[in-house]
């Protein structure tokens, strides 16, 4: 933590200058969180003049690459008057954990006790009240709890995965859930036990969510996942930023250029869920066709890197040598996400760099950032 408070107005300034931000976008349209992601992008800087220890932009994306490679989170936060806060979250290596093991629907998820604040019975606990921005019923169900009204969410939903099997009709518990914002309350079909277990965090042989802290092995051998509730979001809020995402990109094209048939159908899925429309492409030289015969449709493309024909790469170039296209969004979305592709990416003038697999929380947030409306949106010449 330190005394000084980052001025956001700068670092928008900044980020405009980069191309970070187009510039039609006004300050007034980016969240606090939107501006201070601009900070670990790499080589930014504020500072005036470069020394031997400042000023040339890598020290903050270094901090947040480390962190990402051992698995963990690094957030910023200030505030007027009360200085800057940086966390760091890194995931628990291997040890012994109290978990309380619950059943919903066909699965059983273990969660780490210290994270629960209360525990009631469903029956007892529940409510049926109004409550705004939650589920698509005109009664919610919510609880009063110590003294406070805390929306009701089943956990099954929260999970991102949707796995169909998991989801109950007769929810029997409450979990009440300690967050760093305000606590949120879950509902699970049945607590199965409470033991002390050993947690055995995942290799990184594939992208493994934040949710998911490793997975612990009951005496059956039935591995057992376990969940965080710090990084799993309210179906209300995720909900929010999808309906807000919908009503103002109703009208907005996405090129996608993918080689996967299993990751194109699914980013179409995601962004046909928002309202946006799809063009999908197999390949970099695809999309280079697509684009001269969509150009003023067009919003953002979305691509991965490595293709036939024509690779992420150079379909990146390709776009921002135009004169007259150079200001497309383009979003790269790949499993490469080691910080030499990143930087070759990123010095080739993409937009944004996202991991796979991405949340569609994540990628809907990314393209409101880059391609926030239609009628601002800068028309898109074809390609020579």
């Amino acid at each position: 933590m330190t005394d000084e408070e980052i001025d956001l107005q700068q670092i928008y300034q900044k980020a405009v200058e980069r191309g970070l931000c187009p510039a039609h976008v006004p300050i007034s349209q980016l969240s606090r969180e939107q501006i201070l992601n601009f900070i670990w992008q790499p080589g930014f800087s504020t500072a005036a003049q470069v020394s031997d220890i400042s000023g040339r932009g890598v020290g903050m994306d270094i901090v947040r690459t480390q962190v990402s490679q051992l698995r963990g989170t690094v957030d910023v936060d200030t505030q007027p008057g009360q200085g800057t806060t940086f966390t760091i979250r890194l995931p628990l290596s291997l040890s012994l954990l109290s978990l309380l093991l619950c059943r919903v629907g066909l699965r059983t998820l273990a969660i780490p006790t210290d994270t629960i604040l209360d525990i009631m019975p469903y029956d007892d606990a529940v409510g049926l009240t109004n409550v705004p921005g939650f589920g698509n019923t005109e009664t919610e169900r919510s609880i009063t709890w110590r003294g406070r009204v805390l929306p009701l969410y089943p956990l099954a939903q929260m999970l991102p995965y949707g796995d169909r099997s998991a989801e109950s009709n007769a929810p029997r518990v409450v979990l009440v859930f300690k967050r760093s914002g305000p606590p949120i309350a879950v509902m699970i079909d049945a607590i199965v036990d409470e033991r002390q277990l050993i947690l055995r965090p995942f290799d990184r042989t594939v992208p493994i969510p934040p949710y998911i802290a490793g997975c612990t092995i009951l005496g059956t051998g039935e591995v057992v996942p376990v969940i965080m509730p710090r990084f799993l979001k309210p179906m209300a809020q995720q909900r929010h930023v999808l309906e807000g995402t919908t009503l103002s990109q109703a009208t907005r094209t996405i090129l996608i250029a993918e080689d996967s048939t299993g990751a194109r159908r699914s980013l179409e899925r995601i962004l046909a869920h928002a309202g946006f429309t799809t063009i999908p492409c197999r390949d970099g030289q695809e999309a280079l066709v697509k684009l001269e015969q969509h150009s003023n449709e067009i919003s953002a493309i979305v691509t991965d890197l490595e293709m036939p024909n024509v690779n992420g790469f150079e379909l990146l170039s390709k776009v921002r040598s135009h004169s007259l296209c150079h200001s497309l969004p383009v979003v790269v979305l790949t499993s490469r996400t080691g910080d030499r592709h990143r930087q070759k990416a990123l010095s080739l003038g993409a937009n944004d760099y996202l991991g796979k697999p991405v949340t569609p929380v994540e990628l809907l947030g990314c393209l409101d950032r880059l391609a926030p409306s239609e009628d601002a949106r800068s028309p898109v010449m074809p390609l020579s």
